[in-house]
């Protein structure tokens, strides 16, 4: 439905075609043209094919019901009570601009009908008509803002249903927020968990390092130990077979002495032989403590190694989860933003719709027939 107005078929369809007399009509001649014409209101006079006046039947009709009304003006020309300074209007012109200029004119030619200029000549139209006119468009724009604010209730209502929609989401989107929080907190409580327990082991591997260690110095200092019985076995062997060949320059003097020596030589050999077992087995023992110690100290880099990713990662682990506390908080207070937007909709729809009720109700309210 159009509120466009078709202005020639408009003015043609709430015009009449006007009676027309000149300049050289009597009064008396335009009264009886009103008389048998009952229906007519106006009559447009003449002059040279123009326009020169209009006579409407109100005004004549007061002006010859004067006292001494009809002696004075009936066989007089019409001219004489013509009305000069009528309303003209072009086909093309605007119902409400021609509503306004109508509703401009003086009290005494408030309701005298208007000419108006068409393809099919002049026309009149009555105020009458001009304003049921009037209420029909301004039905048919109501009736048409009533469709389009139906259409407005919908989208409104689509718009609440998509605001609800959005806050549902939002709210699982929180409670998921909330189940990663608690699952990052205990995340967190497990790696606080393995670095105690690296913590711990740091420690005992720094306790068995500086055991290994000190093992180590002990060790060496045993080997030394080993050095210096060998070094003393070994002179005591040449102390023993001097002793033999002095023993044996004496002769039988030196016998019992010669007896004795090969003793001496003979535990100075065993010792020797004892002591070499002894450094082979000490040599043994002071790779493997070495080879443990190494190891200790490599993989106690390892566990610091371990222990900085651990570090690194609960550190990463406290950045993620306060993000994810920001985010929640922000989450909920769009959450809170769609809910209200959603409850401003469903208002807004309430408004809507009683705007659409209103608006139709008047519209059909309006008088658009005679």
């Amino acid at each position: 439905m159009s509120i466009l107005l078709d202005y020639k078929s408009t003015y043609s369809e709430i015009t009449r075609l006007p009676m027309f007399a000149t300049e050289l009509h009597k009064v008396k001649e335009v009264t009886e043209m009103f008389e048998k014409n009952p229906e007519t209101t106006v009559i447009v006079i003449m002059e040279h094919s123009k326009i020169a006046g209009i006579v409407v039947r109100a005004h004549l009709y007061r002006h010859l019901g004067h006292r001494f009304g009809n002696d004075l003006f009936l066989n007089k020309s019409i001219t004489y009570l013509m009305d000069t300074s009528y309303l003209f209007i072009s086909e093309d012109e605007a119902l409400h601009s021609v509503v306004k200029k109508a509703m401009t004119r003086s009290e005494e030619n408030l309701y005298d009908p208007i000419l108006v200029n068409t393809s099919q000549g002049i026309r009149t139209l009555s105020i009458r008509a001009l304003l049921l006119q009037l209420n029909a468009f301004q039905k048919d724009s109501m009736l048409l803002q009533a469709e389009k604010l139906t259409d407005t209730v919908s989208n409104a209502q689509e718009l609440n249903s998509s605001f609800q929609t959005v806050g549902q989401q939002l709210s699982e989107h929180v409670k998921n927020f909330e189940e990663m929080t608690k699952i990052m907190e205990k995340s967190k409580e497990k790696f606080l968990e393995m670095n105690n327990v690296y913590a711990s082991v740091t420690d005992i591997s720094k306790m068995q390092s500086d055991l290994s260690i000190s093992l180590q110095k002990q060790s060496e200092e045993l080997l030394k130990y080993v050095e210096n019985i060998l070094h003393l076995a070994e002179q005591t062997n040449i102390l023993s077979l001097n002793a033999s060949i002095e023993s044996a320059r004496a002769g039988e003097h030196g016998r019992g002495f010669a007896v004795v020596a090969e003793e001496v030589r003979k535990l100075a050999g065993n010792t020797s032989k004892v002591s070499k077992e002894i450094k082979e087995q000490m040599v043994t023992i002071f790779n493997m403590i070495k080879d443990n110690s190494n190891t200790t100290i490599d993989g106690l880099k390892e566990i610091e190694e371990v222990r900085k990713v651990l570090y690194s990662t609960n550190e990463s682990f406290d950045q993620l989860a306060l993000e994810i506390t920001n985010s929640n908080i922000e989450m909920e207070k769009v959450n809170l933003m769609s809910q209200q937007a959603a409850t401003d909709a469903e208002k807004l729809t309430i408004i809507l719709q009683q705007l659409y009720e209103s608006t139709k109700e008047n519209a059909l309210s309006l008088v658009t027939e005679d």
